[in-house]
């Protein structure tokens, strides 16, 4: 058995046995999220410190404010009157309390916030130790009046996650583990945080 197959055998042993396996990040440094006209950026510090900022020859702050988590994407509007944080660096540690959907607004005060068992069927989530692996994409709508992201379920029942009986399987098992379908499409009103709607697209 080559190293290959023996690291993939032995992820999967890990899957099969909890349902869920480790993995790692590269450390998070200083980062600019900028809005799609680059008018305004949030910079966010590894100490979780946001600062929204007006582009330019000189900068001009905005609001500074301390975030719950690192976050893995960072949305902002074009006029700097809304951000949206979706999911955490880090990984949201599969916990279904987890704040993963959060909606700033032209203050940085928090507007609203849904946890990952709100916007995940947590049944049907690919999961390793350090993240359910929950949507597939995230954006802005094109008038920005929306916050939209399709959420994803695994392609196939975890029961299918079978037992190992050679290299060959082990490299099936993984893919199959890992698969994701789309299954819903969720909106959020970006001026109240508000989830106004929720379209099931997994029969499309």
């Amino acid at each position: 058995m080559n190293v290959k197959t023996h690291l993939v055998s032995t992820v999967l042993l890990l899957v099969l046995t909890g349902n869920a396996i480790a993995d790692t990040y590269s450390t998070f440094q200083t980062k600019r999220f900028y809005s799609a006209n680059r008018r305004y950026f949030i910079e966010v510090t590894e100490k979780k410190h946001a600062t929204l900022y007006r582009n330019g020859r000189q900068f001009r702050r905005i609001w500074t404010r301390i975030l719950p988590e690192l976050p893995r994407e960072l949305f902002v509007l074009n006029n700097g009157s809304g951000v949206a944080m979706v999911d955490f660096y880090y990984g949201n540690n599969s916990n279904p309390k987890a704040p993963v959907v959060i909606v700033f607004g032209v203050d940085g005060s928090e507007l609203a916030r849904y946890l990952l068992k709100d916007v995940a069927d947590l049944s049907r989530t690919p999961a390793t130790t350090s993240m359910s692996d929950w949507y597939r994409d995230a954006k802005l709508a094109t008038d920005e009046h929306a916050l939209i992201i399709q959420t994803s379920i695994a392609k196939y029942d975890r029961s299918k996650c079978g037992n190992i009986n050679s290299p060959d399987e082990a490299d099936k098992m993984w893919k199959i583990c890992i698969a994701t379908v789309p299954h819903e499409n969720l909106v959020f009103n970006m001026a109240t945080g508000r989830l106004i709607s929720r379209e099931n697209v997994a029969s499309r």
